[in-house]
């Protein structure tokens, strides 16, 4: 399984430097009507759609990007109790972006944080707390995380919209599919990009310590035994 994601990767980071090269070489005057008749599609797919769909996806596409065997995943609690007190089992917890996203200027942990992290109801201490791991993103880094998925979403619609992909020439689908694989590369990078704060119990007091993610592992392993190589587990 860790083997295929791999592959998957760095097949996107290949599909994304082709296309690269392929447009600095290639840029002729009908390369850049096609583009732009691309791009004023995708702006229409996009005012298709609303804010809530955008979220409802990326909340999605977030899930999957941690969700494998390596760890036990809880996405998006808003308390205490959503969090189970698992004596066995490590858990990430990934903090949602829109109200728990992390001040770079000022690092430190939500309160939402230090209540799952110290209780596990309104009534009950936490018994295992050195089990959790809270993933959180970065406050600055949110809004081009929103504005990739956008573009993202712009482009399937078009594919799954029969007639409007059929209406395109030739030239339009090779260069829509070069969108659609750069699109899906870049919205990678910028929710990897985005959740870069990790928050973990210290061996010596457990009191809550945080890590910021090296984004140049990303690709190399999945992306939970990124979160097991930088706390060393």
């Amino acid at each position: 399984m860790k083997i295929f994601k791999n592959i998957y990767w760095i097949g996107i980071v290949f599909r994304g430097l082709y296309q690269i090269m392929n447009k600095a070489g290639g840029s002729h005057s009908a390369d850049n009507k096609q583009l732009s008749r691309l791009n004023q599609m995708l702006k229409e797919e996009k005012d298709a759609f609303g804010q809530f769909w955008v979220y409802k996806f990326l909340d999605s596409f977030i899930i999957s990007l941690w969700n494998d065997e390596d760890l036990e995943v809880d996405c998006f609690p808003v308390r205490s109790s959503d969090i189970p007190d698992d004596p066995f089992n490590r858990h990430l917890v990934i903090l949602h972006y829109e109200n728990q996203a992390v001040d770079p200027c000022c690092i430190k942990h939500s309160d939402l944080i230090d209540d799952i992290y110290n209780f596990r109801d309104r009534n009950h201490e936490r018994q295992h707390k050195d089990n959790l791991i809270f993933l959180a993103a970065d406050c600055s880094r949110v809004q081009r995380m929103v504005k990739k998925t956008e573009r993202y979403l712009s482009i399937r619609m078009v594919e799954e919209d029969e007639d409007l992909y059929n209406s395109l020439t030739e030239i339009q689908k090779i260069r829509f599919q070069k969108e659609k694989y750069e699109s899906e590369m870049i919205l990678h990078i910028a929710v990897n990009r985005a959740y870069r704060f990790i928050f973990y119990p210290s061996n010596r007091d457990l009191k809550l310590r945080y890590k910021t993610i090296d984004e140049r592992l990303y690709g190399w392993m999945s992306n939970s035994l990124i979160i097991k190589h930088v706390l060393d587990l």
